[in-house]
This record gives structure tokens, C-alpha cells and sequence, in this order.
């Protein structure tokens, strides 16, 4: 159920359906509206209706949900000592119903195994991502919180860093940093900054597009190791709404800063892990930054480079965990909640691709199928709101990263 956006004005029903949510078909939608089970204000349209503003839009639907990562919801829980609550989010699982997920989310996995009820997420990270969320326990820390982590002018600082594994040798030295040719396309280096992208670059001080050597963090306690940081600054634009999908680009692209630093090499699968650190906070920014850079996330399926190097052990992990239990929503709880009365329930099953086409390779997509999650972890948060409250929440390493050398370990207990 929502009301009509602005883009939508004007714009006919289907159009909007198919263009802006991709968890059915095309013609899943067409037959939904013509049932009525996608209504405008209550009322059957045909599919070429126009959206009014105003127009409040309701899609009545049988669901099944893909499988994800299960993890028990106490044993998500990291600190739950402040008016701030800090979860380790398994991969695979979005933080809040959303598309094809409702109750595989982790607000709703939270509200059912869990004390932890009516929590206010203050920010997301995506579904194929895994690591620390922060939700608040009131209206008003959940508004200070989550200004700073969207990074409000005056709302305060904040430290974001994340783990990564990527395909290929990172740069270890300024001469090899300086080496890297960002990989873009030509057209998307065309175009300039609509008037709100430079002046966020001038309140934030977001670099010129390029790959930059960061000297600020290049030597550790010892004096003898050196460890180089790479920046990557390039605007970042929707490139498709329905596929969620983002793209490196300067005509109306958002300005958007990374930093990374390496911490090891594997040569035997010719990856490395990684340090990664959001400047800025753009969709999919630590991905596209990665992968423009020639060091594209493992298992990343929108960004990454053309295979899962490590299917095996994502297979293991799913066989040595739980999966999510069979949620859907026509069992006798849903029953009691749903809206949808036994006629339309009948109406919804009829189109339901699940029911009536063989199962889950026809309801779901690729990515919802097959790609349980990515080598990108959120590891730690360090925050101070604008009125002095301070935080700082930090993860058990994930698997992905459980093989770092001692050295690298102390240079993640040294990130201030």
C-alpha cells in the first residue's frame, strides 16, 4: 500500500509496475490490475491509467519468500545495553520488509524471536551485505542517529568501515595506487554536477572524479610497516530502478568518496582483503568504487566479475546453518491478519507464478535464487551526535576474513 510519488504523476499504472518493481513480470502486473488486485483508490483501473497525485495505490498478492541465511534473532543481538541496539546482519536478509521479503527481514525476525519490539532502523545496508545495523529504541535518539550516519550538515561525525574480499592483487604501494585507471565507460565521464551535487562537493570537500593516494594513515605504531590507502571519488546515479542497479556517472550522478587500504593476499585464489570505508553515503557506493578500480567485490552479482569463486563455501555455510522457515502467507496466522478475503486469496493464487509455474525458479529472480550473499561485511561504526552522545559497535570478523594475519588484526583495533 502507498500513495502516488512525484515521478509517478501522469504516468500510466502498468508503466510504473514494471519499471519501478522488479519482484513480478510484466504480465504478473497486467493480470494483477485487471483483477483488481493492483486498485487505485479502492477501485479496478484499466492498465492504462493514469496515476493522479494523491491516488493512494494498494497491491493485494499471494506470496512466497526466498530463502536466506538464518540466524536466530538473540544471536543477531551485539550490544543492547543503550538506547541504541547493535545487530550482526547475516547476508542474503534486508533489514526490513521490502519486495519479495517480509517476514525473511530482519526487523521482522527480530519482532518474533525477541524482546526487541517497535526498534527504529536509522539506517540500511544492502540485503547481499552482512554486518552491523544500528536500530534505536526511541523517536528521538533514532532522528539524532540516523542524521549522522546519513551525514546531515551539523549532525555530528561518523567512522564507517567495512571488510571486503576482491578479486586481484590491491595496491600496497603509492606507485601502484597511482597506477589505477578507473574503468568507465566514456559517455558516463560526460556531463557536469546538477547545482544541489556541487554544493554537497563543496560543503563536503568530495575530490575531483579519480584515484587518489591517501598519506594520512601510512605508517603504523612500529614506524616500519607502511600501509597505503587508496581514494576513489566518482558520482554515482541510478542506472535502473527495477534491477536496483547503480552506475558510475557525472551527468546527474551524486557526488560520492571511498577509502581503501589492503590488509593480505591470497595467491591462491589471487584475492585480497580489504578495508573499505564509505566517505560519503551513496547506494552501492563501496561496490561501484571497487569495481570502476578493477577490483570488483567477490560474489558481488550486479558488480562483480563473472563468477562465485566461492559457491562451496556459501553451500556449506547454507547446509550448516538453518535457512528461514517456509514463509508464507497463506497459513492460517497470515490468514488472520491479511486483508485479503478468501475470494481474492483464490484470485491471488491463480496468478501466482510459485503455485502455478513449477516453484521457486519461477517466482524468484538470479540473484534471489542464487547468490546468498557477497564478501562485503560491515565491521564497525564510530559515531558522536550532535548533542555528545557517542558510539562505537564492532562485529565478530566474518568468515570471509577469519584468516588474517596478526598485523592486519591491529590495524583494525587501531581504526579511530
Amino acid at each position: 500500500e502507498t500513495f502516488t510519488k512525484q515521478r509517478w504523476i501522469g504516468r500510466a499504472i502498468l508503466d510504473i509496475f514494471n519499471n519501478e518493481f522488479g519482484a513480478n513480470t510484466p504480465e504478473y502486473h497486467r493480470k494483477a490490475i485487471e483483477l483488481g488486485l493492483i486498485s487505485v483508490n479502492g477501485k479496478t483501473v484499466p492498465t492504462s491509467y493514469q496515476v493522479k497525485d494523491g491516488d493512494e495505490i494498494i497491491h493485494k498478492s499471494h506470496t512466497h519468500e526466498p530463502p536466506v541465511l538464518y540466524m536466530d534473532g538473540l544471536s543477531m543481538v551485539i550490544s543492547d545495553a543503550s538506547d541504541v541496539v547493535a545487530l550482526n546482519k547475516p547476508a542474503s536478509m534486508p533489514v526490513h520488509p521490502s519486495g519479495a521479503y517480509r517476514a525473511n527481514s530482519l526487523t521482522s525476525v527480530l519482532a518474533k524471536e525477541t524482546d526487541l519490539k517497535d526498534l527504529k532502523p536509522v539506517h540500511r545496508i544492502d540485503r547481499l551485505t552482512s554486518g552491523l545495523v544500528l536500530m534505536a529504541k526511541n523517536k528521538e535518539v533514532a532522528n539524532a542517529v540516523a542524521n549522522v550516519m546519513s551525514r546531515k550538515p551539523n549532525s555530528g561525525k561518523v567512522k564507517k568501515s567495512y571488510l571486503a574480499r576482491v578479486h586481484g592483487k590491491f595496491p600496497t604501494t603509492k606507485e601502484e595506487v597511482s597506477a589505477v585507471e578507473l574503468q568507465i565507460p566514456t559517455p558516463n565521464q560526460q556531463g557536469t554536477l546538477d547545482k544541489e551535487g556541487l554544493e554537497y562537493v563543496k560543503r563536503t570537500k568530495v575530490r575531483e572524479p579519480g584515484v587518489y593516494v591517501d598519506s594520512s594513515l601510512d605508517v603504523n605504531e612500529d614506524k616500519k610497516t607502511a600501509y597505503v590507502s587508496m581514494i576513489v571519488s566518482y558520482p554515482l546515479r541510478c542506472a535502473s530502478k527495477r534491477k536496483g542497479e547503480w552506475e558510475c556517472g557525472i551527468d546527474k550522478g551524486k557526488p560520492s568518496m571511498s577509502r581503501f587500504r589492503a590488509l593480505s593476499h591470497d595467491e591462491k585464489t589471487n584475492t585480497s582483503l580489504v578495508l573499505a570505508e564509505p566517505l560519503t553515503g551513496r547506494t552501492h557506493q563501496l561496490r561501484l568504487h571497487l569495481s570502476a578500480a578493477g577490483f570488483p567485490i567477490v560474489n558481488d552479482p550486479n558488480y562483480g566479475k563473472d563468477g562465485n569463486i566461492s559457491r562451496d563455501r556459501v553451500e556449506a555455510e547454507m547446509k550448516r546453518q538453518k535457512t528461514a522457515r517456509n514463509n508464507h502467507n497463506d497459513n492460517d496466522e497470515e490468514k488472520e491478519k491479511s486483508p485479503v478475503g478468501d475470494d481474492e486469496i483464490c484470485l491471488c493464487k491463480s496468478i501466482c507464478r510459485f503455485c502455478n509455474n513449477g516453484g521457486p525458479s519461477a517466482a524468484f529472480n538470479e540473484n534471489q535464487l542464487r547468490w546468498i550473499g557477497m564478501d562485503l561485511h560491515a565491521f564497525r561504526y564510530q559515531l558522536e551526535t550532535a548533542d555528545g552522545r557517542k558510539y562505537d559497535f564492532q562485529t565478530p570478523l566474518p568468515s570471509f576474513a577469519r584468516t588474517l594475519e596478526l598485523k592486519c588484526l591491529n590495524v583494525l583495533s587501531n581504526i579511530t
